[in-house]
């Protein structure tokens, strides 16, 4: 996933279009069904908890991209927590002399892993 923000938005739309095509094929399936009612609810739930995936994954793909683009004020903040964590741990003195040095542009996994260490995001690499 080395794509520009836009390049993201626009496979974004692209997915939901396609995601609400599916949905509205599988709704007429149904039309005139003995049980339409339940069968509609199962399907909606269904494109609901879709959506609700596809824009988690989105916002993370969306979120990395920024980052990659430009990630001087994420490392700055980056580089506040890694103090603020040594300091906690072993003290101010120890905290003020210790220095972080970041690489001014680092690869799309090392960026999410250090945003998402415990892999809690979903991811879509495509």
């Amino acid at each position: 996933m080395n794509s520009s923000p836009s390049q993201i938005v626009a496979k974004y739309c692209t997915a939901l279009k396609k995601n609400l095509s599916y949905h509205t094929e599988l709704m007429s399936t149904v039309a005139g069904k003995r049980r339409q009612s339940i069968f509609e609810s199962i399907l909606v739930e269904q494109f609901v908890m879709s959506i609700a995936v596809q824009w988690e994954s989105f916002l993370n793909d969306l979120i990395l991209s920024y980052i990659h683009s430009d990630p001087e004020k994420f490392l700055e903040q980056l580089k506040d927590r890694v103090k603020q964590s040594v300091q906690d741990k072993f003290g101010l003195v120890v905290s003020k002399r210790t220095k972080f040095i970041a690489q001014k542009q680092a690869s799309l996994n090392l960026i999410n892993a250090l945003i998402d260490p415990d892999g809690w995001n979903i991811l879509r690499r495509a």
